[in-house]
This record gives C-alpha cells, sequence and structure tokens, in this order.
C-alpha cells in the first residue's frame, strides 16, 4: 500500500507543483497593468474555480477551463496534440537560435513549440488580442517554464491604431477576428518591430492576413522566414466553393509576389516557403 501510494504522488506531484494562485498572476501581470486596465480587471477577477491542469502527450503543460465545444481545448483536455500538421511543418524550419513569430497565438499551443524549437538563446515574439486567452497564454507559458518569450496584447494589421475584436465567443474562442464589439486593444505591424533573424512566421488572424502580410512586408523580405498562414478560416479549400477558391488564390498571391511558393497544408492552413 505504502509503495501505491508513494507511486501515486510521484505521478500527480508535477500537477501540484504547478499551482496557479493569485499572488502568482500578480507576478505574472502586474507589469502589464498600467497600459492594460482591461487585463488588470480580468486578473483581479480570475475565476480560479472553473481552471484546471492538463498534459498533451504526457508532458506539454495547459490550465484551462472547460469549455465543451471549444476544439483546442478539447483536444488538450485528451491530452491530445493541435493542428499536427503545423507542428510538423514547423520542426525543420524554426532554426536554433532564430527569432519566430507566433501572430494569433490562442493559449500557446504552438508558441511553445517554437519556444522549444529556437532554444534559450532564440526568441518568439507571440501577439494575441484577446484578454481572456493572453491571460491563459502568458500563464501555460510559466508552467512550462519557458523564458525566451516576448508577449504582447496586441493585435497585429496593416498600420497603426485602436482596433476592436468581435464579441467573445466560447464555442471557438480562437475565432474571434477584428471587428465590433469585443476587447479594444492596440494594433501594430510586425514592420514597426525590425525583428531580424526571423525564421519562422504563424499567421493565424481569423481573415485579417492580407493586412497582417502588408503590414510584414518588409521584414518578410529581408528576413525570408517560412511561413504557416491561415487563409480564410473556416473555408477548406478542397470544400470551398468557385468564389472561395477565387478569393484564397487572390490572398495568396500576395505571398506569392513576395517570392514564395504557396502550399496547401490541411483545412485553411497554407504552407508557404521561400522560392
Amino acid at each position: 500500500m505504502r509503495r501505491f501510494l508513494l507511486a501515486t504522488l510521484l505521478l500527480f506531484s508535477p500537477l501540484f507543483a504547478h499551482e496557479v494562485t493569485p499572488t502568482l498572476l500578480q507576478e505574472l501581470f502586474q507589469k502589464y497593468y498600467s497600459e492594460d486596465p482591461l487585463l488588470q480587471k480580468h486578473i483581479e477577477q480570475f475565476p480560479f474555480g472553473k481552471y484546471s491542469i492538463h498534459r498533451v502527450e504526457g508532458k506539454d503543460i495547459f490550465y484551462i477551463d472547460y469549455l465543451p465545444y471549444d476544439t483546442i481545448k478539447t483536444f488538450i483536455r485528451n491530452g491530445v496534440r493541435y493542428e499536427v500538421d503545423v507542428w510538423i511543418a514547423m520542426q525543420p524550419r524554426v532554426k536554433r537560435n532564430s527569432v519566430a513569430i507566433d501572430i494569433g497565438g490562442h493559449i500557446g499551443t504552438h508558441t511553445l513549440s517554437m519556444s522549444h524549437l529556437v532554444g534559450d538563446e532564440g526568441k518568439v515574439y507571440v501577439f494575441e488580442p484577446q484578454v481572456k486567452i493572453f491571460s491563459e497564454l502568458v500563464i501555460n507559458m510559466h508552467l512550462n517554464e519557458r523564458n525566451n518569450i516576448h508577449f504582447f496584447r496586441k493585435a497585429i494589421g496593416g498600420s497603426h491604431k485602436i482596433a476592436e475584436m468581435n464579441p467573445y465567443c466560447p464555442s471557438n474562442e480562437g475565432g474571434c477576428g477584428i471587428g465590433k464589439g469585443g476587447d479594444q486593444v492596440e494594433m501594430i505591424t510586425i514592420d514597426s518591430l525590425n525583428l531580424n533573424n526571423v525564421s519562422f512566421i504563424k499567421i493565424d488572424v481569423e481573415g485579417n492576413e492580407e493586412e497582417v502580410i502588408a503590414g510584414a512586408r518588409e521584414t518578410i523580405l529581408r528576413n525570408k522566414p517560412a511561413m504557416v498562414v491561415e487563409i480564410m478560416g473556416g473555408v477548406g479549400y478542397e470544400s470551398a466553393t468557385p468564389e472561395q477558391k477565387k478569393e484564397i488564390h487572390r490572398r495568396a498571391s500576395k505571398i506569392e509576389e513576395l517570392g514564395y511558393r504557396v502550399t496547401p497544408m490541411s483545412i485553411h492552413n497554407y504552407l508557404c516557403l521561400p522560392i
């Protein structure tokens, strides 16, 4: 019996070691408060009782709330990696000691992989505009002890302005794009950051990819990174109507004009490699 109790303790002790507390959240987020009162309000009212820790493939740690109809969090609750095709595409292309950019980081499923791939001397820049999801992103990366990530609760687009998200949707948290009725957020361009040594960019911005590419043009031309871009999120190429395919090709052509070959991966993700 004692041996069984010891084995059980060893099995679950890593989860207890990663307890999320009000004190921890203050430490993680206080530096953002002066410029982000929306985030401060969310953290001060954080609903700890709705959250629990889950592991993906027995290692990656995610602190998530229970949303039965949200696809990404359902994958995580089942311990399964989300968007394996994107993960596979990153393996040979996110270079060690380089910079990787995650635009639309959500709760960090791909940010975490990028962080491991660039190594401790590399850097990941991740952008997530929604207050709730940004908080989960930062917490998750802390629980995985990743210290090479720069977090931005900002939208990325083709200009610098104050933008507004669409209303929060609990059945598809990641499907919230730029619109009206949701969180206010500052929008910036990738080019404004003057990043170099960029080996990889992931773009998942719910239909705003054309503006993101326009605002990252100089960075892309200067670095020629490999990219995975969601084009017309929710519209799979194989099932698209002729008009939708025409629009997909139009948006893809904006990337091809920068010297890239654009290839469908799965559903609405496209692998973009410099020629």
